[in-house]
């Protein structure tokens, strides 16, 4: 049976450098943390996990009548509770808000809390779980793990599961005995539990909690239907961000060194000094995801030049659009804000137990950001420079999508940089079926992946009009579409080059066209293949017996290991959560435990073409990546660690985790769309090999 995906794996569900799409999930993970309880208000179960339904002869008590888990109000309460992977300063633990409430420091991957039991452990019998009801204090998304441990078990001894939750907003996630995200799991004794902790994964800046309770729950009060998606339409967006039409309300608008008043449908800034700040925060943060530029529509009514800065603010200090301008005196102008940034994104290596970072190219100015995270900006800030006196007319500020892009005749011809270059792989979808001599419609492993909603199966993945289609539909299905394993209500498909092509430095790029409907996460991407099998070649005939053999073999691990020289390249991965103009672009290495590292982004912004294709690439260099999207650079990673063993190709769409717990049916079916893969390496880095194109 399939062992539970690690907390260390599910730490990478989060936006950031994205995770990694697990090949082998292993229990390898790090220290945990704890919960509380408080008498709860009534709070509905948004986002909570799923357990399989008891039989009535099991049922326990109510949960009231089952021990207390951790009670914030007993005068022992903050002497039980520690930090964990975090520092005590950086925690701020206080008990406040009829609650605990505590600091996710931004430098650390699972920061958060861990509280003990007043003796050797909590005797929950007659339990199916534990529940904490957490509240996000912050102004951006985090995602939150409980975990339960058993006294004097091992590193693998407990249960797990996460919940995403937004800025503001209140919400439940349930462990339950004897399963961690949504598969059977270590078989936890509720009589011996230890230590429970609650953390965040991956936390952005400013992230902070409170945990309102932390209860005990009988089995007959567990959810049901593990893991469990939420039903769920995005609402359009609203290109109008800031208006003063119906006049300036005091509530949203403050001003420094100006007066602000509404002046003809505008708000008219008079500065008091030399300079000005007017600040626009929504009671809620902006969800400007259906946009990927702004204008900010500007009058200089007076007879001296005035210098303005507009920013768009999300929850990090680098999480901006910027756009500055000088308007002469009787100048009317629509500054346009890309939320692009306006250099291509330069990773930076993480130190081995940190996060993955970046930085711009060129010199940082007050100006510089990364770009703007488009589905939580907090605020919007308008800088004015001039002389005391001046005046300038601001009439709001409006989203919009940009023109389709352009892409030069070149993509798809060539790589984007110049070398003798052969191309070693062309693969343009003819014909009516998958070329099985080049691709293989299932993943080197078997069994769901435990926080996932989806089963791949084969007849999701087609062939037609020139294109591989992936399709993404809303049925009852088994992996594979074997009974054996469980059923899951959501169906996508995989190709992957495993065991039959791959590559070792060069340029790879795909045309694609990605699906909308929400709950998506389709991607391209590569795993090491350090080559082929010993036996293999005796049953290339049949795809399906040598897929097995590969499958099955007690090699499988090493060769497919990012560990040493192996490197997983995330070329494109799009979360439809993002909206339909981000995308991420990531490395990871070092196996995918506790010892796991990633350097990536998920601020790369793009346009589709007029009819709706973007072409991604990566250069692969040795020491070096370079992300490329419409013929255009998009990141660099440059590091001595960059992979240096082959590589297989892979398309995928997958559901749950890190593309969130929302799903849209309505929007089902929905396809992922392929129209050319195409390889090209230097002819001196393939010697004799040098031949025709497969």
């Amino acid at each position: 049976m399939r062992t539970p995906v690690s907390l260390a794996v599910l730490a990478l569900l989060v936006a950031g450098c994205g995770p990694q799409h697990i090949e082998t999930p292993k229990l390898v993970q790090p220290t945990a943390p704890t919960p509380i309880p408080v008498a709860s208000p009534a709070i509905p179960a948004t986002a909570s996990p799923a357990a399989p339904a008891s039989p009535a002869t099991s049922a326990a008590p109510a949960a009231a009548r089952l021990p207390v888990v951790f009670d914030p109000a007993a005068a022992d309460a903050l002497a039980r509770v520690t930090a964990t992977g975090q520092d005590a300063a950086a925690a701020a633990i206080t008990l406040a808000g009829g609650g605990l409430e505590f600091a996710l420091a931004a430098d650390a991957p699972w920061p958060g809390i861990a509280t003990r039991p007043p003796g050797p452990c909590w005797d929950l019998t007659g339990a199916g779980g534990i529940e904490a009801v957490i509240d996000n204090l912050g102004q951006a998304p985090v995602q939150i793990g409980l975990r339960v441990d058993q006294q004097g078990g091992g590193a693998n001894d407990w249960n797990g599961e996460n919940l995403r939750l937004e800025p503001g907003k209140s919400g439940k996630v349930t462990v339950v005995f004897g399963r961690s995200w949504g598969q059977a799991g270590f078989a936890l004794d509720p009589a011996r539990v230890g230590r429970v902790q609650v953390y965040g994964v991956k936390p952005g800046p400013g992230s902070r909690l409170r945990l309102r309770s932390l209860t005990a729950v009988g089995k007959q009060a567990l959810p049901s239907n593990i893991p469990t998606p939420v039903a769920a339409k995005r609402p359009p967006g609203v290109p109008q961000v800031v208006s003063f039409a119906a006049g300036v309300d005091p509530q949203l608008v403050r001003a420094s060194g100006a007066t602000v008043a509404a002046s003809a449908g505008a708000a008219r800034i008079t500065l008091a000094a030399a300079q000005a700040e007017v600040t626009v925060r929504p009671p809620r943060p902006y969800d400007l995801r259906d946009y990927r530029q702004a204008t900010c529509a500007l009058r200089n009514p007076g007879a001296n030049p005035l210098t303005v800065t507009c920013r768009l603010i999300g929850s990090a200090p680098d999480d901006q659009a910027v756009a500055e301008a000088t308007l002469a005196a009787g100048e009317s102008r629509d500054l346009l804000l890309p939320f692009a940034a306006a250099r291509p994104w330069r990773g930076v290596t993480p130190a081995k137990d940190g996060k993955a970072g970046g930085q711009f190219l060129g010199a940082p100015t007050e100006q510089t950001s990364a770009g703007l995270v488009n589905d939580a900006v907090s605020k919007v800030v308008l800088t004015v420079r001039g002389k005391a006196g001046d005046a300038l007319e601001w009439s709001g500020l409006t989203a919009a999508a940009g023109a389709p892009a352009v892409v030069p005749a070149w993509v798809g011809t060539r790589p984007p940089v110049p070398g003798d270059w052969v191309q070693t792989l062309a693969e343009d979808f003819d014909g009516s079926a998958l070329d099985l001599a080049r691709w293989t419609p299932r993943l080197p492993w078997i069994g769901p992946i435990p926080y996932e909603f989806q089963c791949y199966v084969e007849r999701n993945v087609q062939v037609r009009q020139g294109n591989l289609v992936i399709r993404c539909t809303k049925e009852d299905v088994h992996l594979y579409d074997n009974p054996a394993w469980p059923e899951r209500h959501y169906a996508t498909g995989v190709i992957t080059s495993y065991d039959k092509w791959s590559w070792r430095y060069g340029y790879a790029e795909a045309r694609m066209k990605l699906p909308r409907a929400l709950g998506l996460w389709p991607a391209f991407w590569t795993m090491p293949d350090r080559g082929p099998l010993a036996g293999a070649a005796a049953t290339a005939g049949d795809w399906r017996a040598r897929w097995e053999a590969a499958r099955s073999s007690p090699d499988k691990n090493r060769r497919r290991s990012t560990d040493v020289d192996g490197m997983e390249f995330d070329i494109m991965e799009h979360c439809t959560r993002f909206g339909p103009f981000r995308h991420n672009v990531a490395a990871h290495w070092d196996g995918y435990g506790k010892d796991h590292r990633s350097v990536g982004t998920s601020r790369i912004y793009f346009a589709p073409d007029a009819d709706g294709w973007i072409v991604s690439g990566l250069l692969w260099e040795p020491g070096r990546l370079t992300w490329y999207c419409n013929g255009q650079e998009v990141g660099s990673w440059a590091d001595e660690r960059v992979g240096s063993v082959p590589a297989s190709l892979k398309f995928t769409v997958q559901m749950g985790g890190w593309a969130g717990k929302e799903v849209d049916d309505s929007a089902l079916p929905d396809e992922f769309k392929v129209d050319w893969v195409r390889v090209w390496q230097l002819r001196e880095r393939l010697g004799a090999s040098a031949a025709a194109v497969r």
